[in-house]
């Protein structure tokens, strides 16, 4: 997928090493501006584990680009216009839902939250990261997965 200078992002560019993955509804819902604020609270606390951290939007890269124009964002963002890789991650079920995802250094899936709010609660995340194992987020649970 193009980040916002149109330079292409593939998962496979952060093997070695944990990532985040934030699915999110773009940047006119204001429930992800508001995810997107909070997580970059802790963005050094994010580095400072050897975390990547990448926003996918559902976004078209002419608007994610306006967007980070007028609000700066220390994580990689990228455009899924077409939510595909919503799709693929579970994170759609008749429209884009919102998704956390903590992968370890092989790409697998840790932990997972989709829901149809964001996931606000940035210290579970970064506990998260190193754990054994696949889990499921508190609101998946809600949800059923």
């Amino acid at each position: 997928m193009p980040d916002a200078t149109g330079a292409m992002q593939q998962l496979s560019d952060f093997k070695g090493q944990p990532v985040v993955l934030l699915f999110f509804q773009g940047h006119g819902c204001l429930h992800c501006a508001e995810q997107l604020a909070e997580f970059s609270k802790h963005a050094d606390a994010f580095k400072a584990k050897g975390v990547k951290v990448v926003g996918i939007s559902t976004d078209t890269l002419k608007n994610l680009r306006q967007a980070l124009k007028s609000t700066e964002c220390p994580f990689t963002l990228v455009a899924d216009p077409d939510q595909s890789v919503f799709r693929s991650y579970g994170c759609f079920a008749g429209g884009a839902l919102h998704g956390t995802f903590v992968l370890d250094a092989q790409g697998r899936v840790q932990w997972q939250c989709v829901s149809s709010e964001p996931f606000m609660d940035v210290q579970s995340v970064l506990s998260e990261i190193g754990q054994p194992g696949v889990s499921t987020g508190p609101l998946n649970a809600a949800l059923g997965d």
